[in-house]
């Protein structure tokens, strides 16, 4: 018997640095031809960080400045790279069909000089 599960939550995708200081939405996962993707969590890391005072508001999407899978959520603690904040599924979510491009969308910018952060979407497909 094997302890592994095609269900069981691990990174989609590890994208390359968003700017938190700039509003918009990035595309950060696609979902493969033939798949199903459900999305359990987002992992938020700082990788850079110059004089921010207060971090973003972020959520994540199926479009840009659309927040169906996680709702915007003010991480105003997320100042230094030391620093993740966490995206949870607690309740419902949404099935992303195959080709549904998962947007990962700074709704407030942070404040401060310069912040990159990188998502880690988390997940499985059927």
């Amino acid at each position: 018997m094997s302890f592994f599960s095609a269900n069981v939550p691990a990174i989609l995708s590890t994208p390359v640095n968003i700017d938190a200081k700039s509003v918009g939405g990035t595309t950060i996962y696609t979902v493969p031809s033939g798949k199903t993707a459900y999305i359990t969590g987002c992992n938020v890391r700082c990788t850079t960080a110059t004089a921010i005072t207060t971090g973003p508001s972020c959520g994540v999407g199926t479009s840009v400045g659309t927040d169906d899978i996680f709702a915007s959520v003010g991480i105003a603690l997320l100042t230094t790279i030391s620093k993740l904040f966490s995206f949870s599924s607690f309740g419902m979510g949404i099935a992303a069909a195959a080709g549904t491009a998962i947007i990962f969308n700074v709704d407030v910018a942070a404040i401060g000089t310069l912040q990159t952060i990188t998502p880690d979407l988390i997940g499985y497909l059927i």
